[in-house]
């Protein structure tokens, strides 16, 4: 196969990617393709980036110059590569194929390795973009250096993007009379032995506790799994409530089916959402920007607020770096 036939099909290969991954996040989320909004932020990266795909591609095969053979090989090869783990991704959502149960640093392998895969995919993906790039530029023997290091840039950038948003919240005026909500939502956090909440949970805990005996929230909506063995933390916070506030039992809700952020919103969507209810969403600062990004990508009518709960320097960083990270992994496949 010649290098023209080649790039042509790069260039089928790369738009079958952006159509396989927004399908991926769109129909493992439950949502319609008439939900799809290209304005979001997830979608506008995605968006840009096979606009930059396609006229790589096109400029290589209509500016009339000759290409390295073996580097558009090379490059037709990897965009085979990167387009199995989306297939596997669907594939294990489509027949809702079990992993086994077990846990890797406190994550459930079920969800770790969709991501492995999908972070290959974009990884690969973003590779053979920069390469057509500095191919057409001329820069073919360093092409793959080039590239290598465009794509580390890439994250870089697209983490401390992330990390400057986790500042960028503020929080629902709770005073105000025209912000009272049907439910304050609380998100599961950590259950320590002998099924205490651990201290950042404790501070959501409180503060929605507060929320409620100041007649903002009408209702307490506790969310989050449990490891095997283990007490829920929708459990968990609900026995802290009832033994150590005095609110009516009637008024709390408890979803203990769901181990995630993204999971426990697609929750409130597929359960709540048909209603006019409004919805107060309850966790920590460092949280909270990634919690507005999904409830935005749901279309849920939602606000946040923080719990106060004091960090220290230390940890404060440690949460904001992984809550970066998770907002990319949001933008990019919506989990």
């Amino acid at each position: 196969m010649n290098s023209k036939k080649q790039i042509w099909l790069i260039l089928l290969l790369g738009i079958l990617n952006f159509i396989l991954l927004t399908f991926i996040k769109y129909y493992s989320n439950q949502l319609s393709f008439a939900d799809i909004n290209f304005l979001k932020i997830g979608n506008f990266i995605s968006v840009f980036q096979i606009l930059l795909f396609i006229i790589g591609n096109g400029l290589l095969i209509f500016s009339g110059k000759k290409n390295n053979s073996g580097h558009i090989n090379f490059l037709a090869f990897l965009s085979v590569i990167y387009i199995i783990p989306l297939v596997l991704v669907i594939i294990i959502t489509l027949v809702n194929f079990e992993f086994s149960n077990s846990y890797f640093l406190g994550y459930p392998i079920k969800k770790i390795i969709p991501v492995i895969f999908l972070v290959v995919n974009q990884t690969l993906f973003l590779f053979v973009l920069f390469t057509l790039w500095f191919i057409y530029l001329g820069n073919n023997y360093l092409a793959y250096f080039y590239s290598s290091i465009a794509v580390i840039i890439s994250i870089i950038i697209l983490i401390s993007a992330a990390f400057v948003k986790t500042f960028l919240v503020e929080d629902v005026v709770i005073f105000s009379k025209e912000n009272k909500f049907d439910y304050g939502i609380i998100l599961g956090a950590a259950v320590w032995s002998g099924d205490k909440p651990s201290p950042i949970f404790i501070g959501r805990i409180e503060k929605g506790a507060e929320l409620y005996l100041n007649r903002v929230i009408k209702n307490i909506h506790l969310t989050g799994g449990n490891a095997p063995g283990e007490l829920s933390e929708a459990k968990a916070a609900y026995n802290y409530l009832v033994e150590n506030y005095n609110i009516n039992p009637d008024d709390i809700l408890i979803e203990e089916a769901t181990s995630t952020t993204n999971e426990q919103i697609r929750f409130i969507k597929n359960n709540f959402s048909n209603s006019s209810s409004n919805f107060l969403f309850i966790s920590d600062d460092f949280h909270l920007k990634r919690i507005e990004d999904m409830a935005d990508f749901y279309n849920l009518n939602a606000n946040v607020i923080s719990s106060k709960y004091k960090l220290n320097f230390q940890k404060s960083l440690y949460y904001r770096l992984r809550e970066s990270v998770g907002l990319v992994l949001f933008w990019f496949f919506a989990i």
